[in-house]
C-alpha cells in the first residue's frame, strides 16, 4: 500500500529507514525527524518516527515503547522504541502500530499506528473480529487462547496462509 505525506514536512518516506547517529561518523548528518514525530499519510493514515532496538520485519505488529536514551553530548533525550508485539509487550500497556517496512536493530524509520495497513496475521486469521498476540512476535489471530487482546485493529479479510500480510484497519490500537 502505497502512502505520502500530507502534511508540510519535507522528505517524509515512509519507507525509509536511517542509521543510528555515531561520534565516530561526524560527516554524517542527524536524523531528518525527531523521534516520536507524527506525521498525517493519505487515506487516512498516521505514522510515528521511532528507534527499533531489536529490528522489525515489515508488516508486523509492534508495541511501542517510551524510553529514555542519553547521547554522547549527555543530553537525555526520549525515544520511542518499536519491538515486534509479544504478549508480554502488551500487557505493559503500550502504544501499538505497524511497521511499514523492514528496520534493522538500532536504526529508525516510520510505524504506521492509524488507517488501513497489511499486517502480519497467522492462519485462517477471519475478518471483523477480535485479534489477540500470538507466540509469534508481530504476528495477531483471531484465538484468543491465553493471548492479550489488541483493541482498534480489524482485519478486512481472511489470512490464507499463516504469515500473510493481509489488509487491516488500525486505529490508534490499545489492550
Amino acid at each position: 500500500m502505497a502512502f505520502s505525506s500530507v502534511q508540510n514536512i519535507e522528505g517524509v518516506d515512509f519507507t525509509a529507514t536511517y542509521a543510528p547517529i555515531s561520534a565516530a561518523t561526524p560527516d554524517v548528518p542527524g536524523l531528518p525527524f525527531k523521534v516520536g514525530t507524527r506525521v498525517f499519510g493519505s487515506g487516512g493514515s498516521i505514522y510515528m518516527f521511532c528507534l527499533s532496538t531489536a529490528g522489525v520485519t515489515a508488516n508486523q505488529v509492534v508495541g511501542i515503547t517510551e524510553s529514555t536514551v542519553t547521547l554522547s553530548t549527555a543530553a537525555i533525550s526520549p525515544t520511542y522504541d518499536a519491538s515486534a508485539l509479544t504478549k508480554s509487550l502488551a500487557d505493559q500497556g503500550c502504544m501499538f502500530g505497524v511497521a511499514v517496512t523492514a528496520i534493522t536493530a538500532t536504526y529508525y524509520g516510520w510505524v504506521q499506528i492509524s488507517g488501513p495497513a497489511y499486517v502480519t496475521l497467522k492462519n485462517s486469521c477471519l475478518p471483523n473480529v477480535p485479534l489477540y498476540t500470538t507466540a509469534s512476535a508481530g504476528m495477531l489471530d483471531d484465538t484468543s487462547a491465553s493471548q492479550t487482546r489488541i483493541y482498534g485493529i480489524r482485519a478486512r479479510d481472511t489470512a490464507t496462509a499463516s504469515g500473510a500480510a493481509k489488509i487491516c484497519w488500525i486505529s490508534n490500537p490499545t489492550v
